[in-house]
């Protein structure tokens, strides 16, 4: 009798009171869990914001510490290559010094091979001039023997 008494209510509209309070238990535990799962997404949605903001400093502190680091890094290859100049350049003065010195090497030889002739040169006149000093000498002795 119960079923069709239950299938009667049902087709008014109408349910036991037994199933009205299993339905607002349900209901109430369906209620505290929706609470529950709301608070645990407004506590997640303020984890997602604040994890959101964390990571757009991140990708500021980022993008900034690649700014940082390309300039660096241009500073630096400026640096390199001022440096490469100034090689450049010290090493072609270095080349310059070196023909300098090549070319004052030679004009040193020339200069001593000169010299040694040159000391020939007066030796030989030094030894000329002993023998004409020597013949005036002789005359001289034979000019006063004579006279």
């Amino acid at each position: 009798m119960k079923n069709p008494l239950l299938r009667g209510l049902q087709v008014i509209g109408l349910a036991p009171l037994g199933h009205l309070y299993e339905v607002r238990a349900k209901a109430s535990e369906t209620d505290l869990t929706v609470r529950e799962l709301r608070g645990k997404i407004e506590h997640l949605s303020r984890e997602v914001a604040s994890h959101r903001d964390d990571a757009a400093r991140a990708r500021t502190q980022a993008e900034s510490a690649e700014r940082r680091h390309q300039e660096a890094l241009a500073q630096a290859e400026a640096t390199i290559r001022e440096a490469r100049d100034a090689a450049t350049q010290s090493k072609a003065k270095a080349d310059e010094i070196v023909a300098q010195f090549r070319a004052l090497r030679g004009k040193l030889v020339d200069a001593e091979r000169t010299e040694g002739q040159l000391r020939e040169l007066l030796m030989s006149n030094e030894t000329k001039l002993d023998l004409v000093e020597a013949a005036i000498n002789l005359l001289d002795v034979r000019t006063r023997r004579e006279a």
